[in-house]
């Protein structure tokens, strides 16, 4: 979404998410437009990782009701 000074709209999404394992964790953002389009699928997010499971995200450019998904991967230790 664009402001009306034509500048991009960013966001923070905060996490409270550990693995108990102390295993290392990324992470992925994603939107879903299907209130928009009645898409089922997921586009990716443009963002930043400010901290640990702190991120700032810049909003889509297509106004409406978007859903933002936080994906956790985690690496596993062997």
């Amino acid at each position: 979404m664009i402001d009306t000074d034509g500048m991009m709209i960013v966001f923070t999404v905060n996490a409270n998410v550990t693995d108990p394992n102390g295993d290392p964790l990324r992470y992925h953002l994603m939107f879903s437009s299907k209130y928009i389009n009645q898409s089922t699928g997921l586009s990716n997010a443009t963002f930043t990782q400010t901290g640990a499971t702190s991120f700032s995200v810049t909003a889509p450019e297509v106004l409406g009701t978007w859903k933002v998904y936080l994906c956790l991967l985690i690496a596993l230790r062997r």
